[in-house]
């Protein structure tokens, strides 16, 4: 009876000493989470405050920026672009602002590309009460969290039932205005990664796509089948035997081609490839454009075509097209940088400021036009200037806004 007496007390005490661990770990565990849901808390308090801070600052700096001239306008533009960055940094740790970053994407492109027209400047104003509005709602939802009227974290509270709504569900705004203050700045904050030429566009049917296809290339629409893409948009991919036709499920435009020829001998010169290739733009709706580039092979032509838009060139949206030198036809086309970077809210100024003394002597210049280029990892208003230097075409990029030079290329 000892024994068993024995045995008993050392199973008993076993399971109060696991009893003791487990309950120990939990008072940890719980103690781990608190510390952590605190410091959770705590960033997203201190981000939530300084995008208050840095948007209203911004807003400041927008009415700024809509008066600002001269050497200043630089200055404006910076501080703006500066705001808006930090503002977005202090939101990247929520989920739910999509209105809001909309609205920063575009607002930094706009104040990156500020030129200091009259629409611009009225654009300015406009865009500095939208973001105050901002502020204004971002500081009510604030002083509702430190009013503890939110909760800050979506958990709640570990050692309390704490019903309180989770702070993120009130983040994003909307004043009603949106659409009209997206129209604004529509080229920098479009959904799907700028392709404004598509907004508005209505859906077309795969049949509808497979017709299209057929007058570009002059077969049966019957004849198409289903093919994949890699397209970073929505496209209709058709495929007959070794072709491929891609065409855009909105709007319904020629996104790519290829369509392999076999070119064994050239019977079409440069000149006439150049303009088979623009006769085929203009029947394909892509409207008015102009040769910027070309590559002469044995057997084929690339030529690029980009969009004049209110008098600008862009020369980030061009289109590259290949013709056969031996049938004449259209060999391959890509019409992604056109449809993505398409834009109308460039307008040309009056005049081209004199830009002689800012080339090097060895440089002939040639000719002077306005144009939209993509300088770094953004899109700037410019005065390129092509040049000669010996045999060779010189393209200088000037910046229409600090009128410095800022891209040099050697065709």
């Amino acid at each position: 009876m000892a024994v068993r007496r024995r045995k008993f007390i050392r199973v008993i005490s076993y399971l109060v000493a696991v009893s003791v661990v487990f309950a120990s770990a939990g008072f940890f565990s719980q103690r781990a989470k608190a510390g952590y849901e605190e410091t959770l808390g705590k960033v997203r308090l201190s981000n939530l405050t300084s995008a208050c801070d840095y948007i209203r600052e911004a807003s400041s700096g927008l009415r700024i920026l809509a008066v600002s001239s001269g050497d200043s306008l630089a200055d404006s533009k910076a501080f703006v672009r500066a705001r808006i960055m930090a503002a977005a940094g202090c939101l990247n740790c929520f989920e739910k602002t999509k209105n809001i970053n909309k609205f920063l994407n575009g607002a930094y492109g706009f104040a990156e590309d500020f030129n200091g027209t009259d629409k611009e400047r009225e654009t300015a104003i406009n865009l500095s009460l939208y973001a105050q509005e901002i502020y204004y709602h971002l500081n009510d939802v604030s002083s509702a969290v430190i009013n503890g009227r939110y909760a800050l974290t979506e958990y709640g509270s570990i050692y309390k039932n704490d019903s309180k709504p989770y702070f993120e569900e009130y983040l994003d705004f909307s004043n009603g205005k949106e659409k009209e203050i997206f129209e604004l700045i529509a080229p920098a904050s479009a959904d799907s990664g700028g392709y404004e030429i598509l907004d508005g566009s209505d859906k077309i049917s795969e049949q509808a796509a497979k017709e299209t296809a057929g007058r570009v290339i002059g077969i049966n629409s019957a004849l198409w089948r289903s093919n994949e893409s890699a397209a970073d948009i929505e496209v209709y991919a058709l495929k007959y035997g070794d072709i491929t036709v891609e065409i855009t499920k909105y709007g319904g435009l020629l996104y790519g081609l290829i369509n392999p020829k076999p070119c064994a001998k050239a019977f079409y010169s440069k000149e006439e490839a150049a303009d088979i290739a623009m006769a085929f733009l203009k029947r394909r709706g892509f409207g008015e454009t102009e040769q910027v580039s070309s590559v002469i092979g044995e057997f084929t032509a690339v030529f690029s075509f980009a969009p004049i838009v209110n008098g600008v060139l862009l020369v980030n949206a061009p289109v590259k097209i290949t013709v056969c030198l031996a049938s004449g036809e259209i060999a391959h086309l890509d019409a992604s940088a056109y449809i993505k970077n398409y834009r109308t809210d460039v307008f040309a100024e009056e005049s081209i400021p004199d830009i002689a003394s800012l080339l090097p002597q060895n440089l002939e210049l040639h000719e002077t036009r306005q144009c939209y280029a993509d300088i770094g990892s953004s899109g700037r208003m410019c005065v390129l200037a092509v040049c000669g230097f010996g045999s060779d075409e010189v393209k200088v990029y000037i910046d229409s806004s600090s009128m410095k030079v800022v891209k040099t290329e050697m065709n």
